[in-house]
């Protein structure tokens, strides 16, 4: 995954800011009962974060959310069993959220981040684009997430 996040501090302890996410991921569906993957395709992400500060010191441990739009890629799915097919789910735009917690070491950032995005529900498509009667499949699209980052400007911290 790769995020760029503008912030803003609004004091020595609360941090707002923008959050644009591009993370590469194969997508989880489930279809009559049969939880398979789907191939890696890119999920996009534009939320409105906030950070709290618990500390003020040079090591600073934080717990942050966020609330967003969540765009989720199309994938190709196969399915096996008592009646086998391949077809694709469509991309789509999702609300969510996103919990967090890390430190900040001076301008070095540390984070894991928990993106929770509901739950698609489609119709599987041929390589015609044309819909399989019978063939409804859920695509699981919440993911973790752990960043190495930095900070820059902000002073001293």
């Amino acid at each position: 995954m790769v995020a760029v996040e503008p912030k803003h501090g609004i004091s020595d302890r609360i941090d707002v800011g923008l959050r644009l996410e591009v993370a590469v991921m194969a997508r989880e569906v489930v279809s009559g009962g049969t939880t398979s993957a789907g191939t890696a395709q890119a999920a996009s992400s534009y939320i409105l974060t906030g950070n709290y500060m618990l500390s003020d010191k040079n090591f600073r441990p934080f717990v942050g959310a966020g609330l967003g739009l969540f765009g989720t890629a199309s994938t190709a799915v196969v399915t096996t069993g008592s009646s086998s097919s391949n077809g694709s789910i469509a991309a789509g735009t999702a609300f969510g959220g996103m919990v967090r917690g890390g430190f900040k070491a001076g301008h070095l950032v540390l984070a894991v981040e928990y993106n929770i995005i509901p739950s698609t529900n489609s119709v599987l498509l041929d390589s015609k684009g044309a819909v399989q009667i019978g063939k409804t499949v859920q695509s699981q699209n919440s993911y973790l997430g752990v960043k190495l980052g930095f900070d820059i400007g902000g002073g001293r911290r």
